[in-house]
């Protein structure tokens, strides 16, 4: 039985259903791994009762106030009590995390770093020191592929990359699928009218579509920030006719609820800026809602190019209320697609399927 340990100081009780929560935890649960989740105590973490059950979580302490000393300080007296450990996002902390389990462990031990990145890391220039630090680590991975096939082309990191998507998980249940379900609805989800999310394109667009079609609906869900509501009032009193077709919900945290949503949605739609590969495309893969999304690496990787959703420049509300329309004067595609595109999703992005590779990666 390999001991895996998920490094993750600053994770809250929604990261044990993210990607960092749920390696370890399918780790476990399918592959008899005995894992564990390394953070300070941020939140009750709800989600290990039943979400993650059987994930064991250590509490690290703060001795040092700081998040490397106080890691490696907890490593020096545990270390011998885990096999693989794992970490997210290339940075100095990770990487001398890595370097110092190596060589405290004589190499025994091995490491993974999951890059978690955006496009950021196409412009990264590693100094030599870092490049020797990579070298070390048993395993880095990257979630898409275009950022794969660049990384690998150029070695632009000093050494080969891996391929790891993020994915879904149904607690060993396939989703039902029954379109006959399915409302004309358009959802989001995420943290309402953060910069990065471009929420307020997305209602733009809508809006633009309204005009043309009467039936449609937006449902807008996650917390909202408190700098976008006077947007949302401003939004209401120059289009009072959309207070019934566009509804904000506010955070909704009991996963069941939340997965209501994704079934009787027919759309998808993620506005963002800018993103690594956003978890919550893999959720509505799942249930077989058509993804609209600004054209992101992942996003193709995910819809398998423009085959189960459309891609729209960043910023272009214009472009975007031509997809809405496009799609309802279509509907017939829509019903098409979905079942493809959830058997497509179970096929390439389903949590057991990933860890497997990563159990044979390790």
């Amino acid at each position: 039985m390999k001991r895996f340990l998920t490094i993750f100081p600053i994770a809250t009780n929604v990261h044990l259903i993210k990607d960092v929560g749920m390696i370890p935890y399918i780790l476990h649960k399918e592959l008899n791994y005995e894992s564990t989740f390394l953070c300070y105590k941020n939140d009750d973490y709800s989600y290990l009762e039943k979400e993650v059950k059987g994930l064991h979580i250590v509490y690290l302490k703060k001795i040092f106030h700081n998040q490397l000393l106080d890691v490696l300080f907890f490593l020096l007296f545990n270390q011998r009590k885990y096999d693989v450990f794992q970490v997210y996002q290339l940075s100095r902390v990770n990487l001398i995390l890595c370097f110092f389990i190596k060589i405290y462990s004589f190499c025994k031990r091995k490491t993974y770093l999951k890059l978690d990145a955006d496009d950021q890391i196409l412009s990264y220039l590693p100094s030599k020191i870092t490049k020797y630090l990579l070298k070390g680590i048993d395993i880095v991975s990257i979630e898409n592929q275009t950022y794969l096939k660049h990384l690998n082309l150029t070695m632009q990191l000093g050494r080969k990359i891996d391929y790891v998507p993020n994915g879904f998980y149904d607690n060993g249940v396939q989703k039902s699928l029954n379109f006959n379900k399915k409302e004309n609805k358009i959802i989001t989800v995420g943290r309402i009218g953060t910069k990065q999310k471009a929420t307020e394109i997305l209602c733009e667009a809508f809006r633009e579509f309204s005009i043309y079609n009467q039936e449609w609906k937006l449902e807008i869900i996650g917390p909202i920030e408190n700098e976008f509501k006077p947007f949302i009032a401003h939004y209401f009193k120059q289009n009072p006719n959309l207070k019934h077709r566009v509804t904000f919900t506010g955070p909704i945290n009991n996963r069941e609820v939340l997965e209501d949503y994704y079934a009787t949605a027919k759309v998808f739609a993620l506005t963002s800026r800018y993103e690594g590969f956003p978890l919550v495309l893999t959720e509505a893969a799942k249930f077989g809602c058509f993804i609209i999304s600004t054209d992101l690496p992942a996003v193709r990787d995910l819809i398998d190019g423009n085959q189960y959703g459309n891609v729209f420049p960043i910023n272009d509300h214009h472009y975007l209320a031509a997809l809405f329309k496009k799609i309802s004067d279509n509907p017939h595609i829509l019903e098409k697609l979905s079942s493809e595109f959830q058997s497509f999703a179970y096929k390439h992005f389903y949590w057991p399927k990933i860890c497997r590779t990563i159990d044979k990666l390790l």
